[in-house]
């Protein structure tokens, strides 16, 4: 490849700035689109049963190996919940057109979309057609009036954004993101006494599990005495979201969207683990922070369909039972916590 190297745009309008992440790119996307060409056929046999079919074990199967691109969004609406309450309340997003959330929120929704993926052609002018930047605008706006608990929070941009880009669609992408933040993700983004408290009880419920599955890496943790709060928020926040390759994060949305927060436990410790010499090596805070973003960085995650491989066979599955024990116990401590504020 010439050493002239011109930035590159990505099928999803992101700009491939380097030439060592154009080669990732095309290699991960030259293995992986002879594998989607396979899946696409058997999904378009699958989906020709109809929606009754939905709710089995197969389609599960089918999503951990991947949604084709001209199937995701109708995948996505269907099993996040999505599709259910838009038909519920089909007039709902118009009838919010016509109102505005307050004025600090507008303000914020104002300042930070102009923020958002500035290196995606979509998003990076009003003045490029087609610009989805108005509807990110009106989703968000909407959004925070339906929702006044959440109203707007950083992060909530990165994942509408998202969204749009996939389903093309501001009337689906604001149900999408009701059905993130109500029923996948509840409490993760409000306000109030606890603020994000979802989100806190998570990061204590990943702690847990690390001392359980990685207790080395538990035990620098606590030598260096560093919060998951301080390494990992992003992560889960932002559903991985500017953390790894793009494609990559479409492949966890595919099954998150499906499976639940379970999902972001075990992509955190696939992450943690294949990253744990590293980190454990860390001897002070700053070498253990550079570990944390090194083990994001890796090759092996731009190759989304073998990444995906190894979050189901290297980290195991985490019963649905037992997370509901430690969530449980989880939310308990953080009350606890701030009870005695």
């Amino acid at each position: 490849m010439s050493s002239t190297y011109r930035p590159t745009i990505d099928h999803l309008g992101f700009t491939i700035e380097s030439e060592s992440d154009f080669r990732l790119y095309e290699q991960s996307q030259s293995e992986y689109f002879k594998i989607l060409a396979k899946r696409s056929q058997r999904w378009q046999s699958f989906l020709r049963f109809g929606e009754n079919k939905y709710n089995s074990a197969k389609l599960k199967r089918f999503i951990r190996k991947g949604i084709p691109n001209e199937y995701r969004p109708m995948i996505w609406m269907k099993v996040s919940g999505a599709k259910l309450m838009m038909k519920a309340n089909p007039d709902l997003y118009v009838q919010l057109q016509s109102k505005l959330p307050p004025g600090d929120v507008v303000e914020a929704i104002d300042i930070d979309i102009p923020r958002t993926f500035p290196q995606n052609i979509y998003y990076k002018d009003v003045s490029t057609e087609p610009s989805l930047r108005p509807s990110l605008r009106r989703v968000l706006l909407a959004f925070a009036v339906q929702n006044p608990q959440i109203g707007y929070c950083q992060g909530l941009n990165y994942v509408a954004a998202i969204m749009l880009l996939v389903l093309r669609d501001d009337h689906k992408t604001f149900w999408l993101l009701n059905a993130l933040t109500i029923h996948l993700l509840s409490d993760y983004y409000v306000r109030g006494p606890i603020a994000m408290k979802g989100l806190q009880v998570d990061l204590d419920v990943l702690s847990s599990l690390v001392k359980e599955h990685l207790p080395n890496v538990d035990h620098l943790m606590v030598l260096q005495k560093i919060d998951w709060g301080f390494v990992c928020t992003k992560w889960f926040v932002c559903l991985f979201i500017d953390t790894l390759p793009i494609e990559t994060v479409l492949r966890i949305w595919d099954a998150f969207f499906n499976e639940g927060r379970k999902l972001l436990f075990r992509v955190a410790l696939t992450l943690l683990k294949k990253g744990e010499v590293n980190i454990v090596s860390g001897t002070t805070i700053d070498h253990v922070m550079e570990a944390f973003q090194t083990v994001t960085r890796d090759t092996y995650t731009w190759y989304s369909h073998n990444f995906m491989q190894i979050v189901y066979k290297e980290c195991g599955e985490i019963p649905s039972a037992y997370l509901k024990q430690l969530t449980k116990s989880s939310q308990d401590k953080i009350t606890k916590q701030y009870s005695k504020k």
